[in-house]
C-alpha cells in the first residue's frame, strides 16, 4: 500500500513511462499503422540535381519474438514494398529504436530515438541501395501529450504529438557529404515522423485534467516521463461518475479516487509495459476469491447493475529497476 500522506499531487492517477515503455509505445504505433514503416522523398539537392529516395525503418528483431498475437497473413512478407532491393525487414542492431529521454534545456525535443534505416536511390536504374540498416540516425523528437477540449470542459481524443525537431548521427553526416542539406533531410523525415498517435490513457473516454513531468537522474530508478490524470473516465459523455475503470495502457489499469495502490492490472504479463508503474485509486473493497486466489471486489458503477468488478493483485514493487 502507498502511504496516503505522500500522495499530494491532487491528481487521481499517476504513472511513469520509462524509456523502455516509450520504445514499445512507438513500436506498437508502427504495428498498428499509426507510424509508417517507410517513406519516399523527391526534390532537388543543393547542387540542383533531382533525387527520388526511399527510407525504410526497421523495427528490432525482438519484436517478432515478443509479439503476443498472430501477424495478419497479408502483412507478413509485405512489411515494406522494397524487399526485392532491401531484404532486411527487422534489424539486428543492438541499439535499434533505443529511446533516451532528454532534459528540458530549451529545446522542444523530449526524446532521442536511434534508428538504423535503409536508404534507396530510386532515381538510379536499377535502384541503388545507399545504406542498408548500417549507419545510425538520431531523431530528436518532441513527445507531447495533447487532447481536445469538449464543450463541457472535459478532455477527449487524447494522443501523443510526435514532432521531429532535429536529426543527427553518421547517416545524416553521410547524406550531407553526398550533397543533401540537413534542412532538406529534416523536412523530408518530418513527413514520416510528425503525427498525432492515439494514447489510450483514458480508454477512449474523457478526463478532467492531464499533465506530464520528466523524472531524470535518479540512481535508483530509470528515467521516465510521468503522466498525471484527474477526473473520472467516461465513454458516453454523461456526467462523470466517481468510480469507473478503464485500461490505461496494455498491462495496466486505472480507476478513480480512494486509496492508492500500485498493482498490475492484467492476468498476464504484458510486453508493452515492462517498466511502467501505475498508482491505482481504489474504492472500498470486500474480500473475494478468483481463479488465481484471493482478491478484492470493487463495488463501482457495475455494482449498481447487479455485478462487481474483481481485481486479483499480483506481487509488485513501487521501485522501478
Amino acid at each position: 500500500m502507498v502511504d496516503q500522506s505522500r500522495v499530494t499531487s491532487g491528481f487521481d492517477v499517476e504513472f511513469l513511462m520509462s524509456e523502455e515503455f516509450i520504445r514499445y509505445f512507438l513500436l506498437c504505433s508502427m504495428e498498428t499503422g499509426s507510424i509508417p514503416w517507410w517513406s519516399e522523398s523527391t526534390g532537388v539537392d543543393e547542387n540542383g540535381a533531382p533525387y527520388h529516395s526511399a527510407t525504410i525503418t526497421h523495427p528490432p528483431a525482438e519484436l517478432q519474438q515478443r509479439r503476443l498475437y498472430p501477424v495478419h497473413p497479408d502483412f507478413a512478407g509485405n512489411e515494406h514494398p522494397f524487399q526485392n532491393i532491401v531484404s532486411t525487414v527487422y534489424s539486428q542492431q543492438q541499439d535499434e529504436f533505443k529511446v533516451t529521454i532528454l532534459p528540458d534545456n530549451g529545446s522542444s525535443a523530449d526524446i532521442l530515438l536511434r534508428v538504423f534505416p535503409s536508404v534507396i536511390d530510386l532515381l538510379a536504374q536499377p535502384p541503388r541501395v545507399l545504406s542498408e540498416n548500417l549507419l545510425p540516425a538520431d531523431l530528436h523528437i518532441g513527445f507531447d501529450v495533447v487532447f481536445d477540449t469538449r464543450q463541457d470542459g472535459l478532455l477527449s481524443n487524447i494522443g501523443v504529438q510526435l514532432q521531429l525537431v532535429d536529426v543527427s548521427g553518421p547517416l545524416i553526416d553521410a547524406a550531407v557529404a553526398l550533397g543533401l542539406s540537413k534542412a532538406k533531410i529534416l523536412k523530408d523525415m518530418k513527413e514520416q515522423i510528425d503525427r498525432r498517435v492515439p494514447f489510450a490513457v483514458s480508454g477512449g473516454g474523457s478526463l478532467q485534467r492531464i499533465a506530464t513531468q520528466k523524472f531524470l537522474g535518479d540512481e535508483d530508478r530509470p528515467n521516465a516521463i510521468g503522466v498525471s490524470t484527474d477526473g473520472t473516465i467516461t465513454r458516453s459523455g454523461s456526467n462523470p461518475n466517481p468510480i469507473t475503470f478503464s485500461r490505461a495502457t496494455p498491462g495496466t489499469r486505472i480507476g478513480a479516487r480512494g486509496d492508492a495502490l500500485a498493482m498490475p492490472g492484467s492476468d498476464r504479463e504484458s510486453m508493452w509495459s515492462p517498466w511502467s508503474c501505475v498508482q491505482r485509486m481504489r474504492s472500498a473493497s470486500v474480500t473475494s476469491s478468483g481463479r488465481r486466489g484471493g482478491g478484492d471486489s470493487r463495488r463501482g458503477l457495475s455494482a449498481r447493475y447487479g455485478s462487481t468488478y474483481t481485481v486479483v493483485p499480483a506481487p509488485f514493487s513501487m521501485k522501478l529497476a
